[in-house]
């Protein structure tokens, strides 16, 4: 996750050099602060845990299925 983070942050500093667009820029900024304040901080982690959990237990019993059948 840390490296999607700085790749994100490498290419939008990347963008603001080669094309500078300072009306764009601050409507992308606008459009994240916008969203930021619509959604809730902790719904979206506990969504992500329990999918997280079911994606691990899936791969788990494929792991295991695969295992006992060879």
């Amino acid at each position: 996750m840390k490296n999607i983070v700085c790749a994100c942050c490498i290419i939008h500093n990347f963008l603001c050099v080669v094309d500078n667009d300072d009306s764009f820029i601050e409507e992308v900024h606008h459009e994240l602060l916008e969203q930021d304040l619509q959604v809730s901080l902790a719904q979206p982690r506990e969504d992500d845990y329990r999918i997280g959990l079911q994606i691990r237990d899936n791969i788990a019993n494929e792991m295991w299925q695969h295992y006992v059948n060879n």
